[in-house]
């Protein structure tokens, strides 16, 4: 399954290295969810919680999960328009809008945005893909997402509190929080944020894996946990890419790292 939306930082393509090391669990925890791919893409677990600082995000999985036919209304009729994606996009306070209102404005700008961008939107356009927004595919892909967000816990935290709130032996956090110094997201995190990262996960009784892109800050702040790197093609634009690399810090050791 993937994730019904587009959103910087997701975790589509590491998917596939990711799934392989979570480590035998009850509980399965995403401190900073954003598109959830690694939660789409897993095997269910027990127990499992989504958690993320983004308001819109996050009522926009809330409606999902308990009002998808409301939603769903809301595109019935809809077109994909730089016009209406300029005017959404401008719509700032989106505290006035009604639950539903608001996760259909974030879903339809994800949609139609360049790199599912949270911060400096533009609208995605070429002459070789199209911009329709199909509906009868759409809801049957979200009618799945319904289904497997039924018995899942959404949380609205920081990670300060989201992760000893949920910290238990039988724990596992997938933690992937704002790449460093990386303009795109809405909450960015300062050196220091990854530090205090760092102390907290040091005395957690669960276990974690943590993906973050690869500096010599970030390595110095998460050193002392086990670490694997991975390279990656990223997109600068609609035309060009260039590779990088991931890291992936645990605080245990799995067969394939």
């Amino acid at each position: 399954m993937n994730s019904p939306i587009a959103y910087v930082g997701g975790k589509s393509r590491l998917s596939k290295t990711i799934i392989p090391l979570i480590p035998d669990h009850k509980t399965y925890c995403e401190a900073c969810a954003g598109a959830g791919w690694i939660f789409f893409k897993k095997e269910p677990s027990q127990f499992e919680i989504l958690n993320d600082l983004d308001g819109d995000l996050i009522s926009f999985y809330r409606v999902i999960k308990h009002h998808l036919e409301e939603f769903l209304k809301q595109f019935k009729w809809v077109v994909a328009s730089r016009e209406w994606f300029k005017e959404w996009n401008r719509q700032i306070d989106t505290e006035s809008l009604t639950d539903i209102q608001r996760a259909a404005r974030f879903y339809y700008i994800q949609r139609l945005c360049f790199g599912g961008r949270v911060r400096g939107r533009t609208f995605s356009a070429s002459p070789d893909r199209s911009l329709r927004i199909p509906f009868p595919r759409m809801e049957e892909e979200l009618f799945q997402i319904h289904e497997r967000l039924r018995d899942c816990v959404i949380e609205h935290l920081p990670w300060q509190a989201f992760i000893p709130k949920y910290d238990r032996p039988e724990t596992f956090f997938f933690i992937d929080p704002p790449y460093y110094k990386a303009p795109e997201y809405r909450y960015n995190m300062a050196l220091d944020d990854y530090l205090k990262m760092a102390d907290l996960l040091k005395g957690i009784e669960g276990k974690f894996l943590l993906t973050i892109n690869d500096r010599p800050e970030m390595r110095s702040a998460f050193s002392g946990f086990e670490m694997k790197e991975v390279t990656l093609r990223y997109s600068i634009n609609s035309d060009k890419s260039t590779d990088g690399r991931e890291l992936i810090f645990t605080n245990y050791r799995p067969a394939s790292l």
